[in-house]
């Protein structure tokens, strides 16, 4: 997993950057969305199961933290 004290990979910050640029762009990313912008960088489909490996504590989450973004306010759930 990636965490800020490091163990990252290129796929990792690829997910980081996409999720901090949303941020500033003024989006709250979703995992659903993330996957799907993941997909087109990396050319290939991306589970959802995947993205959880990379980052367990959720992936626009923890992306957000890692990137140095403010935490998310876009509740959870239904």
């Amino acid at each position: 997993p990636c965490v800020p004290t490091g163990g990252c990979s290129v796929v990792h910050w690829d997910v980081v950057k996409y999720v901090r640029q949303e941020r500033l762009d003024g989006n709250e990313p979703n995992e659903r969305g993330i996957m799907k912008a993941m997909g087109k960088i990396w050319g290939r489909k991306v589970s959802s199961k995947e993205m959880y490996e990379m980052f367990p504590g959720m992936p626009s989450k923890q992306g957000l933290k890692i990137g140095g973004c403010p935490q998310s306010t876009r509740k959870g759930g239904y």
